[in-house]
């Protein structure tokens, strides 16, 4: 990973963790679906289904957020 997570890329990603439902899965809002898109993509998955987007922290994602 050679992007810099700022202190809002930080932001979302504790919520995604802290939000997270079955599978680690957290529905996201259309208008927030944008932002998490420019996650690294080492950090986090992302998946829409005919219920809207999803997003949950990869192993990686997980690691990197214990030590931020």
């Amino acid at each position: 990973m050679t992007k810099e997570l700022s202190a809002n890329d930080k932001h979302l990603l504790r919520l995604i963790r802290k939000d997270k439902g079955y599978g680690g899965w957290t529905k996201v809002s259309g208008a927030v679906w944008p932002l998490v898109q420019s996650l690294p993509s080492e950090l986090v998955e992302l998946k829409t289904t005919d219920f809207g987007h999803l997003i949950r922290l990869t192993e990686k994602g997980d690691t990197v957020l214990d030590w931020c």
